[in-house]
């Protein structure tokens, strides 16, 4: 069986990257001052800034912002209380969000995406100002992924658009610029 040559280049430049990626890993433990920087700017708890913070700098397979694109923003970003690494996560957002959520199905048929009320979505009273709903939203006690006990609140499909397209903007625009609709 042949293969395609474009498919091997694509497969060797993938290769390449990870092992830049893997190359480039100076890994030291995160400091106190950028764990702190992680609760203020992404308002985590300490130890989840810090665990999200190590499987940032250990992650080989995300694309690291260029240099070029950092130093477009860099200047902005450090003013708001940013480094290369924060800044990199906060594009990231979205992707945390997922991992933090999942999505049910009840009785009824309707569909929940279930989500952690932590970080950007730290209370059901931010959560439901995000979907602009008046009525509270339920909120269920959970296990997280740290084994720790945490809250996760329900949001129907209509909402889950929206939280999703406010931590993406959130992400992209950076802290306090992504408005919460006042319920």
């Amino acid at each position: 069986m042949e293969t395609d040559p474009f498919e091997e280049l694509q497969r060797l430049d993938e290769l390449s990257r990870l092992a830049d990626n893997a190359s480039a890993t100076k890994f030291n433990l995160p400091t106190s001052a950028e764990v702190s920087r992680w609760v203020q700017l992404f308002k985590y708890a300490p130890h989840e800034a810090n665990a999200l913070l190590i499987a940032h700098l250990l992650d080989i397979d995300r694309t690291p912002t260029s240099d070029e694109h950092w130093e477009l923003v860099r200047e902005e970003r450090e003013k708001a209380g940013y480094d290369r690494e924060a800044y990199e996560h906060s594009l990231l957002l979205k992707d945390v969000l997922k991992s933090q959520s999942t999505v049910v199905t009840d009785k009824e048929g309707t569909r929940w995406t279930l989500y952690r009320l932590s970080g950007v979505l730290e209370s059901e009273e931010n959560v439901r100002g995000i979907c602009g709903v008046e009525e509270a939203l339920k909120v269920t006690k959970g296990e997280g992924e740290d084994g720790r006990e945490t809250d996760f609140v329900w949001v129907d499909a209509q909402g889950s658009v929206k939280v999703e397209r406010w931590v993406a903007e959130w992400g992209v625009l950076g802290k306090g610029n992504a408005k919460v609709a006042k319920a």
